[in-house]
């Protein structure tokens, strides 16, 4: 009996289960047909599809249809393709949705609605021709995307890139989606009466005849391709095709309004995501099917536009990337140096802050027993190990800056901001070391040359003016008295005592106190004034024991300001050295809880005139994008890979085109090799193999050629002492740019050689 029941409850659920519908195992959640106007070959298809199948749910069954209109399109086709479907649907359970790509499909849905989608809701995506959009959807069961192709953004973009263009054209052809695009083309004409509108209509010309139109184009043109499927004898183009005839034959950047295809011979642009679209015709559709009429879901009249291009041709053309829109995205993009290389950087901070310590530690030793004879070995351990520093700290500093400007990321550019931050610290404590041993061993030397007062004092002025106002200190700069506008003397060193100064003020004031910076003349003698500098604070002031020992070097109040300011304690010292160096003098008032005052003197001599001043004028506010080296041909000489990799790319961010060699011989080969007047300037590393960059400037100063003797060469290097700077003077050198680069101190000297060269 009991073996009776188990056969009939087997035999029970054998039946239930074969006489399940088909669609409850596949398609249960519903039934999705796809009618695409082109076939799986053409490059927005298969991102349509993608974005489609992620927004429908895994149960739905999702068929596929393709009109390729690409290939033929004529009545026959559209005929054939209507007699295949029609027995297809005849034959198949009906469909719950149908989703039509592009204008050719709607209008095909359109024509025979009543015969093959009777009653059947229409999600429409890839629409260029708005009114047949919104005539479809006033059936009450169509709705949809309406492609938004961005012209105006490319020709906004364009405009700025290309100034002296005065005409656009557009690459068109008489396909159904091309009679859509153009006809939005031609609207803008009234917007841009500055510019002559016009159309390649590829329907009108044989490849080659094509392929010569696109020659024609120069910078007086903008294009931009919406469409090219057919020539004059009826004969298809490939992707391929027309991607190769971009490639060889059109000189300017070729704007593409889609996505598909930037990144095989297309710059690129403001471009439809065809991806994004789908997926929003994908969640339509889902909403259908769980039970959302069609008229309740709101047409999109403004499908998703991002900024895409090939960095492949925006290098081709020139273009600097912070012409740009932030948000960008790039296809054919080279890895980040700073992706490529993670490991070495962290092990390259790791190594710099053990080197940093060590260095620290001999500097304690220089004042032990045996002075003279630890001098001399402390210079030159302290000459290699800045060098050694300097060297990965020029990497590190620039991968930042490279990626601060590839980045709109507020995270990134914070944690980036915070290397930076701990980089130019760990620096800043190495040029203190560096300046105290020069002046211990009498080799800081003090120049004299013109300069603007308050032009040369403007970097430090503005930077804790900034840095105040962030802190919520009141920070003023009062000139009092007549200040001669025009002096001799040091101003690099004046700077460096009024940034100690004004660091020591901003360090020690909390939030809602005062710092003031006053600067007067107090006597006139023979031509020469005395100006004294006065830097008050309203901060933590000294004790009286403090006062006694501030220009001491490495003397700090106590461990806890140590812990909680930081510093070498080596800046008051520099300073007071500093100024007794240029032969002025520097006195402090404190109290603690109160302030202090800081009062600098110096005397100056007053220079005769405006010819006097060098053309030396770094401004400190610039950013790097304020520079434009477009034009300029650089040869740069660096045996470190990860520099040179950087120092390329910071160059050719700003326009310039860069020419890399890996040793001194080489850079002297390439210049050799080159036509003369090929290079506007050298950027030599002095420490490489084979010949370092003195023998290399000293080869090619000796060349008998014109260019050779006045093209400006410049040290870039991380030999950073003033013995060095000398050095690369006497082997020919015109200026001496140290490690770690300081990105827009690089432009400002390249800006400021290449003009005088040229004027």
């Amino acid at each position: 009996m009991k073996k009776g029941r188990i056969v009939w409850l087997f035999l029970f659920f054998l039946i239930l289960f074969c006489t399940v519908p088909a669609d409850a195992k596949e398609g249960s959640y519903g039934r999705v047909l796809f009618i695409s106007s082109y076939d799986y070959s053409f490059n927005t298809v298969p991102s349509q599809m993608k974005g489609i199948e992620e927004a429908l749910d895994k149960d739905v069954l999702l068929n596929y249809e393709f009109m390729d209109t690409k290939s033929v399109n004529d009545e026959k086709s559209i005929a054939l393709f209507h007699d295949r479907l029609s027995y297809k649907l005849e034959k198949t359970a009906p469909y719950d949705v149908v989703i039509v790509g592009d204008d050719a499909a709607l209008q095909f849905v359109i024509d025979y609605r009543e015969e093959l989608f009777s009653g059947i809701p229409v999600v429409f995506e890839g629409i260029n021709d708005t009114e047949r959009a919104k005539t479809a959807a006033a059936d009450g069961l169509t709705t949809g995307v309406i492609e938004q192709v961005p012209y105006k953004e490319n020709l906004e973009l364009a405009a700025s890139l290309y100034p002296d263009a005065d005409r656009i054209v557009a690459i068109t052809d008489d396909s159904i989606s091309g009679l859509g695009e153009i006809k939005e083309f031609q609207n803008l004409a009234e917007s841009y009466t500055d510019f002559q509108f016009e159309e390649l209509n590829a329907s009108l010309y044989s490849k080659k005849e094509f392929a010569a139109e696109l020659e024609k184009f120069d910078k007086h043109t903008i294009v931009i391709f919406l469409i090219c499927s057919e020539d004059k004898d009826g004969n298809a183009y490939t992707n391929r095709e027309v991607e190769e005839m971009i490639k060889e034959h059109a000189n300017v950047p070729i704007f593409r309004v889609v996505q598909e295809g930037v990144g095989n011979g297309f710059f690129g642009g403001a471009v439809v995501s065809f991806e994004d679209a789908g997926q929003l015709a994908g969640e339509m559709a889902m909403k259908i099917l769980e039970g959302t009429e069609p008229s309740e879901i709101a047409m999109v009249e403004s499908s998703t536009n991002l900024y895409y291009f090939d960095e492949e041709v925006v290098n081709r053309y020139h273009i600097i990337k912070t012409q740009l829109p932030k948000k960008a995205e790039f296809v054919n993009a080279k890895v980040s140096l700073i992706e490529k290389n993670a490991h070495v950087i962290v092990g390259i901070l790791v190594v710099a802050l053990i080197l940093s310590l060590v260095i620290g530690i001999v500097v304690i030793l220089m004042h032990l027993e045996d002075r003279n004879r630890a001098n001399e070995a402390k210079t030159i351990f302290l000459s290699r190990m800045s060098h050694e520093i300097r060297t990965p700290m020029n990497a590190i500093l620039g991968i930042t800056s490279l990626t601060k400007q590839a980045t709109d990321d507020e995270k990134v550019l914070g944690n980036l901001d915070k290397i930076e931050g701990a980089s130019k610290l760990l620096l800043s404590i190495l040029n203190d070391v560096l300046d105290m041993s020069a002046i211990e061993n009498g080799k800081l030397k003090i120049g004299k040359e013109a300069f603007h007062l308050e032009t040369a004092l403007t970097p430090a002025v503005e930077l804790y003016e900034t840095l105040c106002a962030k802190k919520g200190i009141a920070y003023t700069v009062k000139y009092e008295g007549e200040v001669p506008e025009l002096l001799l003397g040091d101003a690099l060193r004046l700077n460096q005592i009024l940034n100690n100064l004004l660091s020591n003020a901003f360090k020690f004031t909390k939030a809602g106190g005062t710092v003031n910076l006053t600067i007067r003349p107090v006597e006139r003698v023979n031509g020469t004034v005395y100006i004294q500098f006065e830097v008050q604070d309203t901060g933590c002031g000294m004790s009286e024991d403090m006062k006694q020992r501030i220009f001491q070097p490495f003397e700090q109040e106590s461990a806890k300001t140590a812990f909680s300011h930081g510093g070498s304690g080596l800046g008051m010292a520099i300073t007071k050295n500093l100024t007794e160096l240029m032969n002025g003098t520097i006195q402090v008032e404190s109290k603690k809880g109160e302030g202090t005052a800081f009062t600098v003197q110096i005397p100056f001599e007053v220079a005769e005139n405006e010819a006097d001043v060098q053309i030396d004028r770094i401004d400190g506010t610039a950013s790097e994008t304020a520079y434009d080296l477009q034009g300029v041909h650089i040869l740069l000489a660096d045996d470190t890979e990860l520099n040179l990799d950087v120092a390329r790319e910071l160059l050719e961010l700003a326009g310039a085109d860069v020419d890399c060699a890996k040793n001194g011989q080489e850079a002297v080969d390439k210049f050799k090799a080159s036509a003369e007047g090929t290079y506007d300037m050298i950027l030599m590393d002095v420490q490489m193999p084979v010949i370092n960059g003195y023998q290399a400037t000293e080869q090619i100063r000796n060349l008998e050629r014109q260019d050779a003797k006045d093209i400006p060469i410049l040290a870039m290097t991380a030999n950073a002492f003033t013995e060095d700077i000398e050095a690369s003077k006497q082997a020919g050198m015109d200026d001496h740019i140290s490690k770690p680069i300081d990105t827009i101190l690089l432009y400002a000297k390249i800006e400021q050689y290449c003009h005088t060269r040229t004027a």
